[in-house]
């Protein structure tokens, strides 16, 4: 099964500071890293405006280097691609 995020889901996800949630944001990461998390290219745009969580905001910035989580949801938001990601 594959979990497609939209904006909404990461914000809600701010909430859970990584300190107090550590075995969340493990298995968060797990299924980042296996491809299970998608989104599209818009919930970069609104992210970037929306996103006043510092954890989550460094948590994002890190996936996106590590080509893991967000290297699909990196994937989705190539300006040239219009549907919704896939590994």
């Amino acid at each position: 099964m594959v979990y497609v995020f939209d904006t909404s889901s990461f914000i809600v996800l701010s909430h859970y500071f990584p300190e107090r949630f550590p075995s969340f944001w493990q298995s968060f990461d797990e299924f980042v890293s296996n491809g299970k998390i998608l989104s599209v290219r818009e919930v970069a745009r609104e992210l970037n405006v929306d996103v006043n969580k510092p954890h989550l905001r460094e948590w994002m910035e890190a996936k996106v280097e590590r080509n893991s989580c967000c290297r699909s949801i990196r994937n989705c938001f190539r300006k040239d691609q219009t549907s919704l990601c896939s590994n």
